[in-house]
């Protein structure tokens, strides 16, 4: 817990569990990730750096990374404000979104690949349920860097991997490593 209060579960997948939550000092609300996966001394290690570049990475299409770490029992975590946005992944299932509208979401989210790839970063896992979408059009892209870092095998044979497969750049099948342009191929 910490700075952190963590009040209720809001989502939950394979990969991780998200919490509505507070910051105990700010008393502000915030949305916390606490990863559902095991990581080794070198995921740690891609954990840490990939949090600290993402801090730094602002972009008004990239949702700011307020924290992250580890949790009392060793489990990474992640915190960003919290806001009304839902994942693309969840809207997409529910509206339709005309030719314009879907223009402006993928230039939102170029744009903030480019700038993610100005601080050298590949995000590694881009997919609808890590774009962040508001009511106004807005999109902003999460989990910045972190994806590729803590990414299991690719071809895993477990449904949360098939369903990200589907957005994996061919390169990405083997150990090579995550180049921008695996960014540009997810983002379609």
């Amino acid at each position: 817990a910490g700075r952190f209060r963590v009040d209720q579960l809001t989502r939950e997948s394979a990969w991780a569990r998200v919490y509505a939550g507070s910051h105990r000092l700010l008393a502000v609300p915030v949305t916390l990730k606490i990863l559902n996966i095991e990581l080794t001394d070198e995921q740690r290690k891609a954990f840490n750096d990939a949090m600290q570049l993402a801090q730094r990475c602002s972009h008004g299409n990239v949702a700011e990374l307020i924290a992250g770490g580890w949790t009392e029992s060793g489990g990474a975590y992640l915190v960003r404000p919290s806001c009304d946005a839902k994942p693309l992944s969840g809207v997409l299932t529910s509206q339709r979104f005309n030719r314009s509208q879907a223009m402006g979401i993928a230039a939102q989210i170029l744009g903030a690949l480019c700038r993610v790839h100005d601080f050298g970063v590949v995000h590694g896992n881009l997919r609808p349920s890590n774009i962040l979408y508001w009511s106004n059009g807005h999109a902003d892209l999460t989990d910045v860097g972190i994806g590729r870092s803590l990414v299991r095998e690719p071809w895993d044979d477990d449904p949360a991997s098939f369903q990200a497969q589907q957005y994996f750049a061919p390169e990405l099948s083997s150990s090579l490593r995550a180049t921008p342009g695996a960014d540009v191929y997810a983002a379609g």
